[in-house]
């Protein structure tokens, strides 16, 4: 998967057996949206949004706003230290100090 946007289940019942079953597509596609955006050498690295995924049959989307990237890194180390993919985690920290900079 690339970062482009994929389609989950809109119906809770099948949206939770989905998202249990499939954690991993999910953490790596968001993971992957992000690298998609990031441009490191620029002073925005990454956009004010990202959208990740849409709704089935809907036209609901989930996105991540700029004000809740850093959080949304931080449980993807989380996610990743637990899998021993440690260079992932590395990559992940130097995005959330490029946006801590930049905040400064």
């Amino acid at each position: 998967m690339n970062g482009d946007k994929f389609t989950i289940p809109s119906n809770n019942a099948e949206l939770e057996t989905d998202l249990m079953s499939n954690k991993r597509k999910y953490m790596d596609h968001i993971y992957a949206t992000i690298f998609a955006n990031y441009k490191p050498n620029q002073k925005d690295s990454l956009p004010d949004k990202m959208e990740l995924f849409n709704f089935n049959q809907t036209s609901l989307q989930v996105i991540i706003k700029k004000q809740h990237y850093i959080i949304t890194l931080e449980n993807l180390i989380d996610y990743y230290i637990n899998l021993e993919e440690y260079e992932k985690c590395d990559k992940l920290k130097r995005i959330i100090n490029t946006l801590k900079d930049a905040i400064e």
